[in-house]
């Protein structure tokens, strides 16, 4: 099923209900795409951690989904917001972690106002956008960060256009073509693109790389 941030969020309405089900079943199966699900998702909280010792710290999820990365910062977040276009995703956010706020939206509109979080994280929902989207996203998600704040994005993507062909290339001689085409149905991003850009911003960044396709991207202001 292909996704856009563009559209209301109904694909993802219509698998809100089975959303945490498939994960724990991928993840149980060590699916390529959810392998190491979990430590990606503590990465993103390492990376964090510096900001996360302040007092009062507000915190945004884009694609905030189910709540899944949400709840690592609960108990140590002031303010809590989680974002996503898929309001049956975020009826299950609200009922896990009571203490959230949700508000629809998608990162090209973030509906937050400016220089309000000390904190912003994504997980795999950047690669729902294309690569001028992505680079738009960027600069909206900074819009919305104060200074010395910190995004964290954990994402499917490649480190670059090389490594996504070396990449195919290897699956396609494995015989798994399927996977093949499951990533040319997204927008996977390259690490030196985002970086890149998250430079231009004013961030300094790093990165580490978790599993052949998931990367966690940190950049500080």
């Amino acid at each position: 099923m292909k996704k856009s941030e563009k559209n209301s969020g109904c694909g993802f309405d219509q698998w809100a209900k089975r959303y945490d089900e498939t994960i724990r079943e991928a993840y149980r199966a060590d699916d390529w795409m959810y392998k190491n699900y979990e430590k990606v998702l503590n990465q993103v909280v390492v990376f964090a951690q510096d900001i996360l010792e302040k007092p009062k710290v507000t915190v945004v999820d884009v694609g905030v989904g189910t709540g899944n990365l949400a709840q690592k910062f609960i108990d140590q977040a002031e303010c809590l917001i989680g974002i996503d276009p898929s309001s049956e995703m975020l009826k299950i956010a609200q009922e896990k972690l009571p203490k959230i706020e949700t508000k629809q939206g998608n990162f090209l509109d973030l509906p937050v106002a400016d220089n309000f979080a000390d904190l912003v994280v994504s997980s795999y929902a950047l690669h729902h956008l294309t690569e001028e989207e992505k680079k738009r996203a960027l600069k909206e998600t900074a819009r919305i960060l104060k200074i010395k704040g910190k995004i964290v994005i954990a994402d499917l993507m490649f480190a670059n256009q090389r490594a996504e062909k070396e990449t195919k290339s290897k699956l396609i001689a494995k015989g798994k073509s399927e996977i093949v085409t499951e990533i040319e149905e997204e927008h996977y991003g390259y690490v030196d693109v985002l970086t890149q850009k998250l430079a231009e911003l004013g961030f300094s960044t790093q990165e580490k790389q978790m599993t052949d396709f998931v990367w966690v991207i940190c950049g500080n202001r």
